[in-house]
């Protein structure tokens, strides 16, 4: 993942996908379609798809940048996540399941506490099984 600045000169993360994913004519594809119905979808608890190549050599995914701690580094420095927020992220990934969209790679380090509530940051292996089939 690369921290870049978009053509307005605000931050944005770019996140390459490498082999062998980016080799897979397969892959390319389910990702296609995955990440166009997230962005249809803009889930508030997602980062904001800005961009997609899965043609390019290597394909990626531009997002919104969000400045705030990783679950991991608030876990690391603050203890516990509050109940308030524990309680966000249950209704986030609520919202997503409902929607048929599972994350493959949900870990402390994809999960951003913003002042705008908590946000998933990298879905490059999240899944639509309703339309990957």
């Amino acid at each position: 993942m690369f921290l870049a600045r978009n053509n307005l000169a605000r931050p944005v993360l770019i996140k390459l996908i490498t082999a062998p994913f980016g080799r897979d004519t397969e892959f390319r594809r389910r990702l296609r379609i995955d990440l166009d119905r997230l962005r249809r979808l803009a889930p508030f608890c997602l980062a904001a798809i800005l961009d997609l190549d899965t043609l390019a050599r290597p394909p990626y995914v531009v997002v919104e940048y969000i400045d705030a701690s990783t679950l991991a580094a608030s876990v690391e420095d603050d203890g516990p996540l509050r109940s308030a927020d524990t309680a966000r992220l249950a209704a986030a990934l609520s919202v997503l399941h409902g929607e048929g969209i599972v994350f493959g790679d949900l870990k402390p380090t994809n999960v951003v506490l913003s002042g705008q509530g908590l946000r998933l940051v990298d879905f490059g292996l999240a899944r639509v099984p309703s339309l990957s089939r």
